[in-house]
C-alpha cells in the first residue's frame, strides 16, 4: 500500500504538470496570425523588388540588406 502523504504529493505534482501543459497550448500565437505576417512580409518584399526594378541604376547596397 502507497502512504496517503506520497500519493497526494504525486497526485498534486501531476495536476501543477498538466496545467503547465494546458498555460503552454493556450499561450501560443495563433497560426493565422503567423500566416498573415508572413503573408505581408511577402508582398512588402515583392513590392520593394518591383520598386528597385523601376529604379534607373540599381543599387548593390539594397540588394545586399534585402538578401540578409
Amino acid at each position: 500500500m502507497v502512504p496517503t502523504g506520497l500519493f497526494i504529493q504525486s497526485l498534486n505534482e501531476m495536476i501543477d504538470s498538466q496545467e503547465k501543459r494546458v498555460t503552454a497550448y493556450l499561450s501560443r500565437v495563433p497560426n493565422v496570425v503567423l500566416l498573415s505576417l508572413y503573408g505581408v512580409a511577402a508582398l512588402v518584399s515583392a513590392f520593394a523588388g518591383y520598386a528597385s526594378g523601376l529604379g534607373l541604376r540599381s543599387s548593390m547596397s539594397w540588394s545586399l540588406w534585402f538578401a540578409a
